[in-house]
């Protein structure tokens, strides 16, 4: 994207003779970025579809100031429309099932941005029933687990992670792998903290059944979007058959020499033991223990020793923040303040920083059943547990895969 700018200026500066400095603060000053104007950059609508992290590089490639100030826009609606949606539509959860499914919605929000953009890797009516089996582990794991015993859902959790990732996750480099993670520790952290009771069970179910219809749905509407479609799609222009792969072919696939089976492995055992650990120890939010082990185990096993450190100490930068801000806001901003740490995980492209604004939005929560010392102190323990554990696994099991792996490779 700089490189746009870098050829307008190198151009201009050729017709002109300015040097290349006044030549920056004159466009920016006087003219729109040329390829803006050629439609080279996206309009407002497609910038909004667009990462953070994608925008800010738009940005920084901007020449002009009223590009900057239209992708700066573009970044502050596209924060509020996510907001305002996330708000608008746990409430409608709330409204039509009760309580018990604002953690399921939260969830099903997170799986709809996914499953726009990115499906299952099968032919349409597949992924429909990779979805489907991916809503009946979310939904029976979490129920089964409750009464049990720390064993038992050790081998639940095990198992019903190994079934989400190898039939969900094809195509890990696609992130699809962290949004179920998250999501399966979500439900299943909620309700080993908060058990359902009998009579809330029903609700349950249809609000895991409204929440696949609705997944569903959107994905059909944006399965051409999607990457696999988009594969095929380019695959037709070039006059070559590209067959959809199914749900069977891809158990088939499984294999320890395969390197996605082993990352499926990988995240299934290392969050799993994480709930364990925190079972074992009695930590008062499992929840957060299934938190920090999806958001540690990434396909790509260095990520760990980079995120440990982002993970536990700007979970501690949030924790600090939240105890000195919160307190101290009129009553006012205490009312809209999840709203405002919400925009600011938006408006954040780094995953460390967006880690501090998640776990102020955590504390929000916390803080009315523990009190603020008790929700900073599990929020702190429970990160570092959960990061030893799963930091200690993931060595241990790479060391173990890259033994048994026949190319010699370090398992991923």
């Amino acid at each position: 994207m700089a490189a746009w700018g870098n050829q307008y200026i190198r151009a201009d500066e050729k017709e002109s003779g300015m040097p290349q400095g006044k030549q920056v603060a004159t466009a920016r000053a006087n003219k729109p970025h040329r390829d803006h104007r050629a439609n080279r950059l996206p309009g407002f609508y497609g910038m909004l579809q667009l990462s953070v992290r994608d925008l800010k590089g738009l940005r920084e490639s901007a020449v002009c100031r009223a590009c900057r100030a239209t992708v700066n826009a573009a970044l502050l609606v596209r924060a509020a429309l996510i907001v305002a949606s996330a708000v608008l539509f746990i409430s409608a959860f709330g409204a039509a099932f009760g309580p018990q499914s604002s953690i399921p919605a939260v969830a099903v929000f997170v799986f709809i941005l996914c499953v726009r953009f990115v499906g299952f890797n099968y032919a349409p009516r597949q992924n429909l029933l990779a979805l489907l089996v991916v809503f009946a582990v979310l939904t029976a794991v979490p129920l089964l687990g409750q009464g049990a015993g720390p064993l038992a859902r050790l081998a639940l959790n095990i198992a019903g992670l190994a079934v989400v990732m190898v039939v969900g996750v094809d195509d890990p480099r696609m992130g699809n792998g962290g949004t179920y993670g998250f999501g399966y520790a979500l439900l299943v952290g909620a309700s080993y903290d908060a058990p359902l009771s009998v009579g809330q069970v029903p609700a349950r179910l249809a609000t895991m059944a409204a929440g696949f219809a609705l997944c569903a749905a959107v994905y059909w509407r944006c399965r051409n979007r999607t990457a696999e479609a988009q594969a095929a799609a380019a695959a037709r222009e070039r006059g070559e058959e590209r067959p959809y792969r199914t749900i069977v072919q891809a158990l088939d696939e499984a294999s320890l020499q395969n390197p996605k089976t082993r990352y499926h492995i990988r995240a299934a055992l290392g969050i799993s033991l994480a709930f364990f650990a925190g079972d074992v120890l009695g930590v008062e939010r499992l929840m957060w223990m299934g938190l920090v082990g999806s958001s540690l185990l990434t396909p790509y096993a260095t990520a760990v020793r980079d995120r440990i450190w982002w993970r536990v100490g700007f979970s501690a930068v949030g924790v600090a923040l939240f105890c000195l801000v919160y307190p101290a806001a009129p009553p006012l901003v205490q009312a809209v303040f999840g709203m405002v740490v919400g925009m600011c995980c938006g408006l954040s492209g780094k995953y460390h920083w967006t880690q501090a604004f998640n776990t102020m939005g955590a504390m929000l929560l916390a803080q009315t059943m523990f009190g603020m010392g008790g929700a900073a102190f599990w929020r702190i323990a429970d990160s570092l547990i959960a990061a030893a554990v799963v930091a200690a696994f993931s060595v241990a099991f790479n060391r173990g895969m890259s033994r048994l792996a026949s190319d010699g490779e370090t398992a991923v």
